[in-house]
């Protein structure tokens, strides 16, 4: 494919357009095909070498949005410059209609179980630090869905107001529920960009506990959670809103808070000072990390691993692609500073070095079309590549789920 080569001053149009670039080096594993009836699955994390390495870009604006990304190659990174420079500067990346079809499509398609989505906004409201985590979770037992933290003073020997930056550590935000026929919530505190992959299991008939316990509880490493702290947020929220349509999903973000004791939640979070480990979760959530740190219980369900690998590797290989996964973790960051183009193609930088270097070791996956050497998509996480499959196997027609 032949790459556009870039008319004007970019450097000029980068900062007339307060864009900013990330120059991240990457150290990769060899990909690894996933197979329908293969023996890795794609949410096993295994023991891999980081034998390969590779450069990435983030291009992103004023307030941290990323256009196109998270990561973009070196020619990625040429088109999408060339492109902005000829049209315009598009829309920071975000969940684009198709893929809010395909939420609305697995919603439809639930409904016919008995399955309801709902959902609703939080507001974090206080922030509190433990120091103890086992004690928290012996107390969020013992509690056994009281509310154990209006009992409890703002400092206690193992809890106190968090002195971390509070910006890092909200959890406002939109958050979606799953309830059955009864009205029950089966699955609850899903965040938008999980949303997919709970669905999907779903309507392949995997339990809702082994889903929960496979997508919604952090995969944190050990070196990261050994260095991090307990955070719990205490959140009022909205009414819950049944979602059905694409206009929906707006109504929902636009549902004011409720300042009422009703409307309280309480979200736990494993934090660094300097990152998030994990989505939040809830005290049910929260209890089956803390059950497999303390107890050794069995923390994810393998045979929901594998029928969600199977069912999505056929799907891609019906639409003639082939799914590849890799372990990588990010060893070098520099800010760019200036590019340096020669006949429209970028081929130097100019970098202000970055201290903050290393990263936390993550799975993501490339899709490759047929025999082709390079990917048409690299670096999806888990839930961006379930909606990727999704929309190809809607487009094309090829979706078919269990009777």
């Amino acid at each position: 494919m032949t790459i556009p080569k870039i008319q004007g001053d970019v450097n000029k149009f980068i900062r007339h357009h307060d864009l900013y670039l990330n120059f991240v080096t990457q150290q990769t594993s060899r990909g690894e095909s996933i197979e329908a009836d293969g023996e890795g699955t794609l949410l096993t994390r295994g023991i891999r070498r980081f034998g390969q390495a590779h450069n990435r870009f983030q291009l992103y604006n004023e307030n941290g949005e990323v256009y196109v990304g998270p990561y973009l190659t070196s020619q990625d990174l040429q088109r999408t410059l060339a492109q902005f420079m000829a049209n315009g500067v598009g829309k920071p990346a975000s969940r684009w209609d198709a893929e809010l079809g395909v939420l609305v499509f697995l919603i439809h398609e639930l409904n016919q179980q008995g399955f309801v989505v709902t959902g609703g906004v939080q507001e974090t409201q206080h922030i509190w630090q433990s120091t103890n985590d086992r004690w928290v979770a012996h107390e969020v037992l013992e509690a056994n869905g009281e509310d154990w933290l209006a009992k409890m003073s703002d400092q206690t020997d193992f809890l106190r107001p968090s002195d971390l930056p509070k910006v890092l550590l909200t959890t406002t935000g939109d958050y979606y529920a799953v309830r059955d026929q009864h009205g029950s919530v089966v699955i609850d505190n899903v965040p938008l960009q999980k949303l997919v992959s709970v669905l999907l299991g779903l309507r392949l008939g995997i339990p809702a506990w082994a889903l929960t316990s496979l997508l919604l509880v952090p995969r944190v490493s050990t070196e990261s959670f050994a260095d991090s702290q307990l955070v719990i947020t205490r959140n009022q929220c909205s009414v819950p809103l049944e979602v059905q349509t694409l206009a929906d999903f707006d109504a929902v973000a636009a549902l004011p808070i409720l300042h009422d004791r009703q409307y309280q939640t309480y979200q736990y979070q494993f934090d660094t000072p300097h990152e998030q480990l994990g989505d939040p979760m809830t005290a049910s959530v929260f209890g089956q990390m803390t059950s497999f740190i303390y107890h050794g219980m069995p923390l994810r369900d393998l045979t929901a691993d594998e029928n969600l690998t199977a069912w999505l590797a056929d799907l891609a290989s019906s639409a003639g692609m082939q799914i590849s996964l890799r372990q990588q973790r990010q060893v070098h960051q520099a800010r760019v500073e200036a590019l340096i183009v020669t006949d429209g193609i970028i081929n130097k930088l100019q970098l202000k070095e970055n201290d903050e270097q290393r990263g936390e070791i993550e799975t993501v996956y490339d899709v490759y079309a047929g025999d082709a050497d390079d990917p048409i998509m690299y670096d999806l996480e888990f839930d961006e590549l379930v909606t990727a499959l999704l929309v190809v196997g809607q487009m094309q027609g090829i979706l078919k789920f269990p009777n």
